[in-house]
């Protein structure tokens, strides 16, 4: 749809609609990918050493096979990918999308090194200072390039709270008075908050309670 309206379209970050070529991202409306596209915790054994990896790929092409310490680099790498894009996009004056969800926080869990103690709430809490680092550097993007008036900016998740982490208390796992976690179809588990951000349409400090629905 926005193709046909003249948008340029990226997406950086997590796929997980089907990792075959037919369902990757530049066969379904994207001009570029670069990407986990599935789960980070679904490893494989990499045929020529024997090692768990996880495929770091580039449009339809592996880029990287990253062992589980090498996850640490994704969110600064997934960054860099989206700053670059609004940049060039920015600079050829074209309208653009870009759909940037991060493998944070999905279990397992690697802040990049920079982040890795840096919070009160262990290793997840690390990661979620990263995830705000990376939301910062886009905003920073967006108003280097002139275009933060012009773009509607969402962040959202995809579920409720986990069980992954067990009862492990470095996993943040509360809904507060809601009923459910991931997977359910109680609003624990489908209900989560969401933030726009748009300066010349949105009021800072508002609020709906109007519900959407978004997929992903």
């Amino acid at each position: 749809v926005l193709k046909d309206q003249g948008y340029a379209t990226g997406a950086v970050g997590k796929w997980h609609l089907g990792h075959l070529p037919k369902y990757l991202p530049i066969n379904q409306g994207f001009d570029s990918y670069y990407g986990i596209p599935y789960s980070n915790d679904m490893q494989r054994n990499s045929a020529e050493t024997g090692k768990r990896v996880t495929p770091l790929m580039r449009n339809e092409k592996v880029a990287q096979l990253l062992e589980d310490e090498g996850q640490r680099r994704v969110t600064r790498e997934y960054t860099g990918e989206a700053v670059a894009f609004i940049k060039r996009e920015a600079r050829a004056a074209r309208p653009f999308f870009l759909y940037l969800p991060h493998t944070a926080m999905h279990v397992p869990i690697f802040p990049h090194e920079d982040f890795v103690g840096s919070s009160r709430n262990g290793v997840y809490g690390d990661w979620v200072k990263e995830v705000d680092w990376s939301v910062g550097e886009v905003l920073k993007a967006l108003d280097s390039t002139g275009v933060s008036e012009d773009t509607l900016v969402i962040f959202t998740s995809d579920n409720g709270h986990h069980s992954e982490g067990g009862n492990d208390p470095e996993f943040f796992d509360a809904n507060g008075p809601l009923r459910g976690m991931k997977r359910d179809l109680y609003e624990g588990g489908i209900r989560v908050p969401t933030i726009a951000y748009w300066p010349t349409h949105i009021e800072a400090g508002s609020t709906s309670d109007h519900p959407f629905y978004f997929g992903d």
